[in-house]
């Protein structure tokens, strides 16, 4: 597990209700970054939204699909992913599980995304991602709101010039955040 805590994080962008800040990893040249920003909706809905394959690619930034491999238990799941890069770079594709963690006083949800690439047989059309860490954590403001932080390190593997990953860093999770703003979380769990 990475220690997202232990990191120096340094501020790269505050938006009305959205923050992203990155941060150095020393084995890595490719930084981690966190995102924060506050829902209106309730904690069960957003942990839906976030952990529902089915409509994943719609809100998350980059993901052309994604699907649900197996269901391995309530709170623990393996799914799949592609995402695209920019052209000419191959897409890129991922197996990562879930795992959600609801812990109560104070009430709040840490759902760790982290790799299992060999859970499936490589494709030759992408190339596999094999070092995948993300935390959403999820805590409830009152009964109608959720402060969401999401923090991720994220090796695409393969060639990729610095500055589209860093491009990337603020971008993707800028988008992503923003793109889940705007489900609808009623229909959702409907």
């Amino acid at each position: 597990a990475m220690e997202f805590e232990s990191l120096c994080w340094q501020r790269e962008i505050t938006e009305k209700n959205l923050s992203i800040d990155t941060a150095i990893i020393s084995e890595s040249s490719i930084r981690a970054f966190r995102a924060h920003s506050v829902y209106n909706t309730s904690l069960s809905q957003l942990v839906y939204a976030i952990t529902d394959m089915t409509r994943f690619s719609q809100w998350a930034d980059g993901i052309i699909e994604a699907r649900l491999l197996e269901k391995i238990a309530p709170t623990h799941q393996i799914c799949y992913f592609i995402s695209r890069v920019p052209f000419p770079l191959k897409a890129r594709d991922a197996v990562v599980q879930q795992e959600i963690e609801w812990c109560t006083d104070p009430l709040s949800v840490k759902i760790q995304v982290s790799a299992v690439s060999d859970w499936l047989p490589s494709n030759p059309r992408y190339i596999r991602m094999q070092q995948i860490y993300a935390e959403w954590h999820l805590v409830p403001i009152g009964d109608i709101s959720v402060a969401l932080t999401y923090q991720a390190h994220v090796d695409p593997e393969g060639y990729i010039p610095e500055w589209i990953i860093n491009s990337l860093l603020c971008g993707g999770p800028k988008n992503t955040l923003r793109n889940l703003h705007q489900l609808n979380f009623d229909q959702v769990c409907a």
